[in-house]
């Protein structure tokens, strides 16, 4: 439905050349000029060469920040946001934004229509945001070229919501108005959810929904507290089901906070354990008085009481993980790849512990996953730490902030690109550098059943940085192809490899939820995937999310053979690590998630074993990936790979 559009006086550069009066207003379909003998122009269709300049009367009224002289491109690119009237977050970004525009872009908000028109004769843009409900104008700013990056790059997070999220909302309204307008709970179902808490007042009321919404705080997100008053709700008589995991899954897909709290439930009545006290744990957030532990949030995550809230109920899982190493231990990716749940449905519906087994590996994201070797196809991959040009562009893969943001911490960027744009970076940007050699590993041996923790070998990997290794050494150990012989990918093997890197999840390969997105079945996916890996351009691993573990970002400098030896040890003594080794093996920076009693360690003794030469940067606490599309975006309709750098140079001041 169209905005109630807020109408601006315009003078209209016709592609005729000549100067007319009109109106500009803004819709969902984008701007449009509708000239005084009602002629209309409508951006998706407009001319290339159709500007417009505002007068200086509507400049004032609006606030807008042009002159009367500046002319305005008709051309534009638009995309709905979600805008908060008070910023909560401070702005991270460098360059710093031009009015600091972006502390106003949050997950919790109204939704606001993004509206970008390049500046005639400038490399600036103008911004035009309106509230979608009302029309109104919410600011008007001139931007640089370079923040265009963060409105219209897609995040994994966002590629993930347009697979999984389910189109009609209706079906989400549904689920929750059902529980939450049945029949309110008895006084002992009540009393089991406010276990170990007060309450002031607390009441039973006329339904479900009043009886709920005293038991969440009022300071988390409307949209959480609703999922979080359907699921006390549901719990008052959640017992095992005897659906398959994958309906349950499915069922709940439209909800998905929903469908994490009911799988993480039904995992504690599975494994005999007492369910979290969630009444008791909400408030304890709402009042700041929970600790969350070392877990990183996801990138640029508002230190609200409900993100402290869910970061702790993630490391509150009972714990299957052991059965479900062996399970996946026993998959052998070299000799078939498993494109499915390992445990059939029909297994699962004939035991209760294949049941629980399929159960498991849905709670635990069990996905196949590979590390993908970039100059196997032609790409380079360069490391930038520090702290300047933090805006997305076309070439980022992803960029994590290494500390507290209170302390200037600097962040970590991983950018791919061809040799030839590869090369003009490094000439304007001497402290950046390339990749020589990469790989990641997971080593479930490294969990133990009966503690239901993780181990890793500190002793090993203190040690090892007075050994050495050699890059062929590595290369055989860990299987990376170092030849010479390039591919480049196809379209289709393009979209499969971002998200293969990221890992893709087995029920929801079994699902076919990928099928249109990829376009790609099962059949054709596990061709590609086995493609690729005779290439040498992925090896695939199956992997599971590695819950109360910490990230730990070890930077080391010093002779070749001895930092090659320090990165085998990482790969082969903690739950799971990435290196990448630069400048001849000279340098390396490894990306480990480990217990936090290790990583203490590690930060603290490995510095003074090595004479000062390694930096060790605990504490990966916040993270933007785009690597989903990575390959896909980076590939040209000729075949070649994008080579315009202009996102990344444009923001760096000389």
């Amino acid at each position: 439905m169209d905005l109630q559009p807020l109408k601006l006086r315009v003078i209209v550069y016709t592609p005729e050349k000549e100067a007319r009066e009109g109106w500009l207003t803004y819709s969902i379909e984008g701007p449009r000029i509708t000239l005084e003998d009602g002629i209309v122009y409508l951006s998706s269709n407009f001319p290339n060469d159709m500007n417009f300049t505002i007068p200086a009367t509507s400049l004032r009224e609006f606030q807008i920040p042009l002159t009367e002289y500046e002319k305005v491109e008709f051309v534009s690119r638009s995309i709905v946001k979600t805008y908060s009237s008070s910023p909560t977050l401070q702005n991270e970004m460098y360059p710093k934004s031009t009015e600091q525009w972006v502390t106003y872009l949050s997950e919790y908000g109204i939704n606001a229509l993004f509206v970008t028109h390049p500046l005639a004769e400038s490399s600036r843009y103008l911004l035009i945001i309106i509230e979608i409900e009302s029309g109104h104008l919410l600011s008007a700013i001139k931007i640089n070229s370079y923040e265009l990056g963060l409105l219209f790059m897609k995040r994994d997070w966002d590629i993930y919501a347009e697979i999984f999220s389910e189109i009609n909302p209706s079906i989400r309204k549904s689920i929750i108005s059902e529980l939450l307008d049945s029949s309110p709970p008895d006084w002992s179902e009540m009393a089991s959810l406010v276990k170990g808490v007060n309450v002031p007042n607390l009441a039973i009321g006329k339904s479900m929904r009043e009886s709920m919404d005293q038991l969440v705080p009022k300071s988390f997100p409307a949209n959480v507290r609703e999922e979080l008053m359907a699921f006390l709700a549901l719990i008052t008589k959640q017992e095992i089901p005897n659906e398959d995991p994958l309906v349950i899954s499915s069922k709940y897909r439209t909800t998905p906070l929903l469908s994490t709290l009911i799988f993480h439930h039904i995992h504690c009545l599975i494994m005999g354990e007492q369910p979290p006290q969630y009444v008791r744990l909400f408030i304890m957030a709402d009042r700041g008085t929970l600790r969350t532990g070392m877990q990183p949030t996801v990138e640029a995550s508002e230190r609200n009481p409900w993100s402290v809230a869910w970061i702790q109920l993630t490391n509150m899982v009972p714990n299957r993980r052991g059965r479900i190493f062996n399970l996946l231990s026993n998959l052998d990716p070299e000799r078939e790849i498993i494109t499915r749940l390992p445990v059939f449905q029909k297994e699962a519906a004939e035991s209760r512990t294949k049941w629980a087994d399929r159960f498991a590996l849905i709670l635990y994201n069990s996905s196949i996953r590979g590390h993908v070797q970039n100059q196997k196809i032609g790409l380079r991959t360069l490391i930038y730490v520090g702290s300047a040009h933090r805006w997305p562009h076309r070439h980022l893969a992803w960029t994590a902030r290494l500390g507290n943001p209170n302390e200037k911490p600097p962040y970590i960027q991983v950018m791919v690109m061809p040799q030839s744009a590869a090369e003009r970076v490094r000439r304007v940007r001497r402290n950046i550098s390339e990749e020589l050699w990469s790989t990641m590993t997971a080593n479930f041996g490294l969990y133990n059943n009966e503690t239901q923790k993780w181990k890793a070998n500190t002793t090993r990997i203190l040690q090892s940085i007075s050994s050495k290794r050699t890059l062929k050494q590595l290369g055989r150990e860990f299987n990376v192809k170092t030849d010479d012989n390039i591919r480049i990918p196809s379209l289709e093997e393009a979209k499969l490899l971002g998200f293969f890197s990221r890992g893709m999840y087995l029920s929801s390969l079994e699902e076919g939820n990928y099928d249109k997105y990829l376009g790609l079945n099962q059949e054709r996916l596990t061709d590609v995937i086995s493609n690729l890996m005779s290439s040498g351009i992925i090896h695939p691993q199956y992997f599971i999310h590695m819950l109360g573990l910490v990230s730990l970002c070890t930077i080391a400098k010093g002779p070749a053979l001895n930092i090659q030896s320090l990165s085998r040890s990482f790969l082969k003594h903690t739950p799971s690590t990435t290196v990448r080794l630069m400048n001849g093996g000279n340098e390396s920076i490894i990306l480990s998630r480990m217990p936090e009693d290790a990583a203490y360690e590690i930060s603290t003794k490995l510095p003074s074993l090595s004479n000062d030469e390694l930096e060790v940067k605990i504490m990966v606490n916040a993270y933007a990936a785009y690597t989903l599309n990575l390959y896909e975006r980076l590939l040209l309709p000729d075949g070649t790979w994008d080579d315009d750098i202009t996102g990344f140079l444009s923001q760096i001041r000389r």
